[in-house]
């Protein structure tokens, strides 16, 4: 009976633990680098976690926080190039071949990531 109440409990606390975690991904950038997303808490918010584009051959880790006006410019699929400024957020950088980079309020750039690959991975972490 003992082991019963044990498993029993263990058992509904590991099912506990696995629906409180937030959904997130990891990707690779042009570089080769790993770009993990993240769901805030308050399911308004995707951090980005990501190495500065600036040293390759260290990784100084840094977090972006975009909320829902980021996020709607990233998942926007008209076609844009350039500097994009998301106000409180940071800015995305969009090339014509067809990549993308996002950069802070504080200037550090994110390595070059395939547009589609971010949209789709923002729509996996997010929805």
């Amino acid at each position: 009976m003992r082991n019963l109440v044990l498993f029993i409990f263990f058992t509904i606390s590991s099912f506990n633990f696995l629906l409180a975690q937030d959904n997130s991904l990891t990707i690779k950038t042009i570089n080769e680098r790993e770009l993990k997303i993240y769901k805030g808490n308050s399911n308004v918010n995707i951090f980005f976690e990501f190495c500065d584009s600036s040293n390759l051959k260290s990784c100084n880790t840094n977090v972006i926080k975009f909320d829902l006006r980021g996020i709607v410019n990233i998942l926007d699929n008209k076609e844009k190039f350039g500097k994009i400024n998301i106000q409180e957020n940071g800015t995305l950088v969009y090339r014509e071949n067809g990549t993308i980079s996002i950069i802070s309020i504080a200037g550090i750039e994110s390595d070059i990531i395939e547009t589609k690959i971010l949209r789709d991975s923002v729509k996996e972490v997010f929805f």
